[in-house]
């Protein structure tokens, strides 16, 4: 029987699918794994158990489900916003963002409950604080539920005070949070586009909102008031007018002189127009309008240039004609060398509908003047349009910035349509034939599929459920403008799923294709010339199998794409195309019935990497909890200290208790949690109903959580090496020993043939220090031996799952096969 003593020493292949299980001579099969969760490769090929994740609050409702969205204002400002039913809570740095800190008139009250004692507090019952600098200091660094509120006094829910020491001072501080129209059942439909310190808000279900931000704690959400809206197509039956009972105003009326008008298009617009030409000379240079130049416009009179209407309101001198500097400004007067022009309107007016009568007659506030030529019924025009956006037509899904313009997509009624604001001008969508003004165009499909998803830098990407279009200008440079017609190509035919935002990576823009069970990358292929798709899960086909419903991106330390998913399993993707890694990873948090429902990644506060923030679901105590959570950093042995380990789950660290009761885990009554303390693993604890723990002796730095679910799991694909004939798969053979190479790697290292059958590794020797913590281990093992029979599938498994770092660099197994079956 031939011996022979294979290496593992790259795990950046990733899980493999079962489709590759017998793929032995594909280049994935030598770094993939049958099971490889809550290990994340490196793009070097060596694997690190993934760090914690940090517990930071209670989202506001257990039951219901929030969604966590980034707004990065700058480098070293981000936030990580929470929606959730009708609210908006927000969170910066390691924690949630408050309102003003109250100091207490009084020490809290030694009794079951604790009741605090703020004059004129304003608080209300349900409402979340934050108490700190409490001389009972059981309740500093932790939330509470008001009850029982006063005029000047509340109670802190569930916290039982009797016997604790207690004294002056202290403070409580109220979680900022803001209300918003959005509901949990619309959650997911939320698409949006940050520009500076506002967040635009874009949801077929709502009319456009946007979110702006003035300081930390004062934000504010209102619909967005256009400076100019959207409209649909002029309409082009002259048969059909209107015609307005003032230009200016409130409460005026317009008048149709058919069925135009709906209920549902109160809080809408109408656009009513001129004809230019029939109302007022085109601006010329250096005339006076008339047959000579002597025939002069007379002061007040009206003229139109590109699209905009001016009055004559000076002349230099009395000179004869006008200037030659064309008169281009929107607001104010403007000498053209020897006439002033103020600018009247742009030919055409907008009204706001405020109430409906009937089909022929609407109440309106005029938010823009009308042209005098559409006042009264001699006036009626036909060049009139109703706003794009309204309950009757439907709202824009999909929401994105482009070339310097704000651009929203698909409605119920045009769901092909997109429309772009002017350049710079992100609340202004008026038309004209300017190269900056407004874009309004429709993709010319076949099929009638809504714009999911827009995107793009350099190149504007536009989703849909049939295929994927890319959108250029017409003219020699392809930028999109307001004076040409743009182009829209299909150029793939995947298909994209609603609700699920793509992200870009580097020169791929990734979508969830319709099914929500394929990821692909979209990239421009040099050599054709052309767009391919390239699916990203075709190896790993099980792993978001049960749909995505989330993408995010993070690019430091580590390039890794998220994928939140129905079953609550985090799909992280270690992506790194130009080294050719492509590793998909499961990432399965602590806790019974543990979904991961959202994420968010923002720049961490040490502005040295990405931190994945995390909205958890799981059953804590026989209920439903949700928590929002952050992923700490891996252990660095550079710049961390023992005690600075944070692998355990919805853990919390004490630093320097007073006494061996650690508080604060109410989020965890009665759960088994994990602790560290000062670097070394102890005994789990049972998570008492007051939110406790008693530690067996004091330490510096106290880390207590949940352990990650089943622990960094590795199970090989079988070995293909040994056999004198070929292949090795098939073959009987056995593995003897092995050894293993680790980085930095705490105790809790267990390996087997099989997840059901681990032995684990000593990493203590004699000479160590027995009431120190276990070293760390960096090397090469001894070889042990492998407990195992012949088989068929000869297979390495690897588990490690007590709450301190692992990192694997390389699996050497020893091993015989024979020669036949």
């Amino acid at each position: 029987m031939p011996k022979s003593s294979p290496a593992w020493e790259s795990w950046n292949g990733g899980q493999l699918g079962p489709t590759m299980y017998g793929r032995a001579s594909h280049p994935k099969y030598a770094t993939g794994a049958k099971v490889l969760e809550n290990w994340w490769p490196t793009k070097q090929g060596a694997a690190f158990k993934r760090p914690g994740t940090r517990f930071v609050k209670r989202a506001k409702y257990a039951n219901k489900l929030c969604r966590l969205v980034e707004f990065e204002y700058s480098v070293d400002q981000s936030y990580v916003l929470e929606f959730g039913d009708q609210y908006m809570r927000v969170f910066k740095d390691n924690g949630a963002i408050t309102e003003t800190a109250q100091s207490f008139a009084a020490a809290p009250t030694a009794a079951n409950p604790v009741v605090v004692e703020i004059t004129g507090h304003g608080y209300s019952n349900g409402d979340e604080v934050f108490i700190a600098g409490s001389a009972m200091t059981e309740l500093n660094s932790r939330w509470f539920t008001v009850a029982g509120a006063t005029t000047d006094t509340f109670e802190l829910s569930g916290e039982n005070g009797t016997g604790r020491t207690t004294g002056t001072g202290g403070t409580a501080a109220k979680q900022y949070e803001i209300a918003t129209p959005f509901t949990e059942a619309n959650l997911r439909s939320l698409s949006f586009a940050q520009s500076a310190d506002v967040l635009y808000v874009a949801s077929q279900a709502y009319a456009p909102r946007k979110i702006t931000r003035s300081a930390d704690a004062s934000w504010t959400l209102a619909t967005i008031a256009f400076d100019w809206p959207a409209f649909r197509d002029e309409n082009q039956d002259e048969s059909v007018t209107i015609y307005a009972s003032h230009a200016t105003g409130s409460s005026r009326t317009l008048t149709a002189s058919s069925g135009v008008f709906t209920a549902d298009m109160v809080g809408s617009y109408v656009q009513l127009r001129e004809v230019f030409e029939s109302e007022h000379p085109k601006w010329r240079a250096g005339t006076g309008y008339g047959d000579t130049l002597t025939a002069q416009m007379s002061l007040n009179d009206r003229a139109y240039y590109e699209g905009r209407v001016y009055e004559l309101t000076a002349k230099a001198g009395g000179v004869a004609s006008g200037g030659y500097e064309p008169p281009v400004h929107d607001t104010g007067a403007v000498f053209d060398q020897r006439w002033e022009w103020t600018f009247v309107n742009y030919g055409k007016g907008y009204a706001l509908i405020t109430g409906f009568t009937s089909a022929t007659v609407v109440t309106v506030d005029i938010v823009v003047e009308l042209p005098a030529s559409v006042v009264t019924s001699g006036g009626a025009t036909h060049r009139w349009s109703i706003g794009a956006w309204n309950d009757e037509y439907g709202y824009p899904g999909a929401i994105s910035f482009f070339d310097d313009r704000l651009l929203l997509a698909g409605t119920e009624q045009d769901p092909q349509t997109w429309w772009m604001s002017r350049v710079g001008r992100y609340e202004d969508f008026r038309s004209s034939d300017e190269d900056d003004a407004s874009v309004r165009f429709t993709l010319n499909a076949k099929d009638l599929n809504r714009i999911d998803a827009v995107a793009g830098e350099d190149v504007l990407f536009m989703l849909t459920k049939g295929g994927e279009f890319v959108v250029r200008g017409a003219g020699s440079d392809e930028t999109i403008s307001g004076s040409s017609v743009p182009i829209a190509r299909r150029r793939t035919r995947y298909g994209s799923r609603p609700n699920v935002a793509p992200i870009e990576v580097g020169p791929l823009l990734i979508f969830v294709q319709e099914a929500g069970r394929k990821l692909i990358a979209l990239t421009y292929d040099e050599a054709t010339g052309s767009y391919r798709g390239d699916d990203l899960t075709k190896f790993s086909d099980n792993i978001v199998k049960s749909g995505v419903l989330e993408l995010k991106a993070a690019d430091e330390p580590y390039r890794q794409v998220l994928a939140v998913q129905n079953d609550g399993v985090l799909g992280v993707l270690v992506l790194e195309p130009e080294e050719e890694v492509i590793a998909w990873v499961p990432t399965r948090v602590g806790g019974t019935a543990a979904k991961v429902e959202s994420v968010a990644v923002v720049q961490h506060p040490d502005l040295d990497r990405n931190r994945i923030w995390a909205a958890v679901s799981r059953t804590v105590n026989g209920a439903t909890m949700r928590h929002i959570e952050y992923f700490e950093k891996e252990w660095d042995e550079t710049n961390d200290a023992d005690g600075d380990e944070f692998y355990v789950d919805a853990g919390l660290t004490a630093t320097s208790p007073l006494t061996t009761t650690i508080y604060g885990l109410d989020h965890l009554v009665g759960e088994t949690v994990q602790v560290v303390v000062d670097g070394g693993r102890k005994n789990d604890l049972v998570v008492s109903s007051a939110g406790t723990v008693t530690l067996d002796a004091l330490g510096t730095k106290v880390t207590i959580g949940l352990k990650q679910a089943d622990g960094a799991r590795w199970l090989s694909m079988p070995i293909n090496t040994g056999a004198a004939d070929g292949t090795a798969l098939g073959k009987t053979g056995r593995i003897h020993r092995v050894s293993f190479q680790f980085w930095e790697t705490g105790e809790g290292f267990k390996y087997g043939p099989s997840f059901s059958s681990l032995r684990e590794i000593a990493f203590r020797v004699p000479e160590d220090d027995p009431d120190a913590p276990v070293p760390k281990f960096s090397g090469t093992t001894d070889s042990f031996a492998f407990e195992g029979g012949y088989t068929r599938e000869r297979q390495v498994a690897v588990v490690h799952d007590s709450p301190l770092p692992a990192m694997m660099l390389g699996v050497y197994p020893q091993l015989v096969t024979q020669d036949r079956g």
